[in-house]
C-alpha cells in the first residue's frame, strides 16, 4: 500500500482524506467534547488528537498485526491504547 500511495499522488490523498484525516478530526472532537466538560485540559484538539493518535501508534504499532492471534492482537491493542490514554492524561 505505501509503495502505491508514493506512486500515485492522487490515491494518497483520497487514502488521507478518508482515512487519517478523517480520524484525526473525530478525535479532534472528542477531545474538544472532552476538554468543554473539564475532563481534559486540551488547549488545540487538532495536536491533542496527533499526540494522542502517535501514543496509540507508537514504533510497534505493525507488530501485533504480523505475529499472534487476532484474540492476542485485541488484548495487545486494548492494552496499548489504555496505557497511552493514562500517558496523555498524565501530560
Amino acid at each position: 500500500m505505501a509503495r502505491n500511495l508514493s506512486r500515485d499522488p492522487d490515491l494518497a490523498r483520497r487514502f488521507y482524506e478518508t482515512g487519517p484525516r478523517r480520524t484525526k478530526a473525530n478525535l479532534a472532537r472528542v477531545l474538544e467534547h472532552a476538554a468543554a466538560a473539564d475532563q481534559v485540559n486540551v488547549t488545540d484538539p487538532n495536536e491533542a488528537a496527533e499526540h494522542l493518535f502517535g501514543l496509540w501508534q507508537g514504533f510497534s504499532n505493525f507488530q501485533p498485526s504480523l505475529v499472534g492471534s487476532p484474540e492476542q492482537l485485541r488484548a495487545q491493542l486494548t492494552q496499548r491504547v489504555s496505557r497511552a490514554i493514562d500517558v496523555f492524561l498524565l501530560a
